[in-house]
């Protein structure tokens, strides 16, 4: 260890990486790829966020690719990433900002993106209050990887006021189709 100098709080941890909810990609992965399910059996509504530089600069490719991945997405169908739970239903999807939204893992690393889509659609695996947790944690694990930011749909960053409006705007009771 060093020794804590005058000039160094000792309190200050450096900054923690945010989890997603359920972090079970690493038991997934033991386990065998899982069959993932998409599209939905039915969308009532697309929660949506979107990550894009700070500064405005483009996102290196191999960096989204790889801050998808260990935040636990994997490249499936629709050509883009997906978090999927241990029965295969999409959690939360990542895309290319730009349509048409491809993210292809084999040529990404050489490329550039203006931001990405992030969305989960309700009904889904979970309540509609924990989906939205999970796209949170999803989009923050993987804006803290790139120094990127969380926006709303609309381009706002992702405040605490727009997040309580945002679950505010949930239904109630746990709709979903599995428990």
């Amino acid at each position: 260890g060093v020794a804590a100098t005058a000039h160094e709080p000792v309190e200050e941890a450096p900054a923690q990486e945010p989890q997603p909810a359920a972090a079970a990609a690493e038991i997934r992965a033991a386990k065998g790829p899982v069959e993932i399910r998409w599209p939905p059996e039915r969308a009532d509504r697309v929660l949506m966020l979107r990550l894009t530089s700070a500064q405005g600069a483009l996102l290196p490719g191999r960096a989204v690719r790889l801050a998808l991945e260990q935040a636990g997405l994997v490249h499936g169908p629709q050509r883009i990433y997906h978090r999927v739970a241990d029965d295969g239903s999409v959690l939360v999807s990542a895309a290319n900002m730009l349509r048409p939204g491809d993210l292809d893992p084999a040529v990404m690393d050489e490329q550039q993106f203006r931001g990405l889509s992030l969305f989960s659609v309700l009904p889904g695996a979970m309540s509609p209050v924990r989906m939205l947790e999970e796209l949170v944690a999803v989009a923050r694990a993987v804006a803290w990887r790139l120094g990127a930011v969380v926006q709303d749909e609309h381009g706002e960053e992702l405040d605490g006021e727009r997040l309580v409006k945002l679950r505010q705007s949930l239904p109630d009771e746990p709709e979903h189709g599995t428990a």
